[in-house]
């Protein structure tokens, strides 16, 4: 499965100038509907071109745009490997897509920047967490969303275990006590015991989990997601001594992370964070309600004001009802929006703008169906200040 998660997001949000694409349909995974995979795109590609003539755009101009987009309507193999939708986005020589598990409705977009609200919900609800895998062959990252893993590249991290203990201490001294083959997963264990050579032992492992550490802290730099660890019981108390790494979850998948596929580590990780981002959503929900009943100015209902907010990164929590679209046009440094009625040449829709800055700036997108939103409207919002 293709990785989607704030990372992807934050570079489709970065590309800027007109015209910038965008192109979101269901797709059907299996049977004789995957038929309709190739039909819709070549639908929405019409769309596109008819958007773009409509707009002035020259016929060469339509062409050197979306020709990278259009070898895919040959390629049968790839309209029958699909997932629940398909996102495709196109600007000068950047084609991008991504087989995503979110259905979406059939929608195609052209702007000053790319239209991602639909991608929220996957790096908000079905939230973005890592997997750190501790083994004595070293330690491994996976980044992840609710449908997807992937390796993050550690090239620059330390050995395995062994390697180091190997170089830290004289070979007479090295004596790893593991347990007897076919004991599951216990056989990759280091067992400590008390004596002076154990406890040699253990501070060298000790030492290694800080440089890993340290990298890992590099690497992550301000990233909040949440950290899955998988390990041994041999092994991750004394990680946790050596961790700083502030999103390290209490709870951890003991196993011999070895003995899994990518696939069952996944498994046994979502139950763990998934607690994590609901209790997210939950406690945004109950900070509006708060606000609310203290009338204290801290909330809004209204879309002008919460787009003007989330522009000057104010908006700490951004609720959208869920296929919900205003367009208009939004001044920045005027600080004002203009509501259409309908789609106009040059609009954005206001809620996908409102959802840019907000993530932008930090905050948490919530995209809720309309009986969980917590007002009667398409947009809320929760100020910082």
């Amino acid at each position: 499965m293709q990785l989607f998660g704030r990372e992807e997001l934050k570079g489709l949000i970065d590309v800027h100038g007109q015209p910038c694409i965008s192109i979101y349909m269901p797709t059907a995974r299996r049977g004789l509907d995957t038929e309709q995979n190739h039909i819709r795109y070549k639908n929405q590609l019409r769309d596109v071109e008819a958007k773009m003539k409509e707009a002035g755009y020259r016929k060469n101009e339509i062409d050197m745009l979306l020709d990278p987009a259009r070898p895919l309507l040959e390629n049968n193999r790839f309209w029958q490997y699909q997932d629940a939708g398909l996102a495709v986005f196109l600007h000068e020589n950047d084609f991008q897509y991504y087989r995503l598990p979110l259905s979406f409705n059939e929608l195609s977009v052209i702007g000053e920047r790319f239209y991602v609200k639909p991608l929220m919900p996957l790096v908000t609800a079905n939230g973005q967490f890592y997997i750190l895998t501790v083994s004595q062959g070293g330690v491994k990252l996976h980044r992840c969303s609710r449908h997807t893993i992937a390796e993050v590249d550690l090239a620059n991290m330390p050995g395995s275990i062994k390697d180091v203990i190997k170089w830290e201490m004289p070979e007479k001294e090295l004596q790893f006590h593991t347990a007897t083959p076919g004991r599951g997963n216990n056989r990759d264990a280091i067992h400590y015991g008390t004596g002076d050579a154990d406890r040699d032992r253990r501070d060298v492992v000790l030492r290694y989990f800080q440089q890993v550490d340290d990298g890992l802290r590099e690497i992550l730099r301000d990233d909040r997601s949440p950290i899955v660890p998988v390990g041994l019981d041999s092994l991750l108390p004394i990680y946790r001594e050596a961790n700083k790494l502030q999103t390290l979850t209490e709870d951890a998948v003991t196993v011999n992370p070895t003995d899994l596929t990518d696939q069952q580590l996944h498994e046994r990780a979502w139950p763990i964070v998934e607690p994590i981002f609901t209790a997210s959503r939950r406690d945004a929900l109950s900070e509006f309600e708060r606000h609310l009943q203290a009338r204290d100015g801290r909330v809004s209902i209204m879309l002008e004001e919460v787009i003007s907010a989330a522009s000057q990164g104010r908006v700490k929590a951004l609720f959208l009802k869920e296929g919900e679209e205003r367009w208009g046009v939004f001044s920045v440094d005027q600080q004002q929006a203009s509501l259409h009625e309908r789609q106009e040449p040059g609009d954005e829709d206001l809620l996908d703008t409102a959802a840019v800055y907000t993530f932008n700036h930090g905050g948490d997108v919530h995209i809720l169906s309309a009986d969980r939103m917590p007002a009667d409207t398409e947009i809320a919002a929760v100020y910082r200040y």
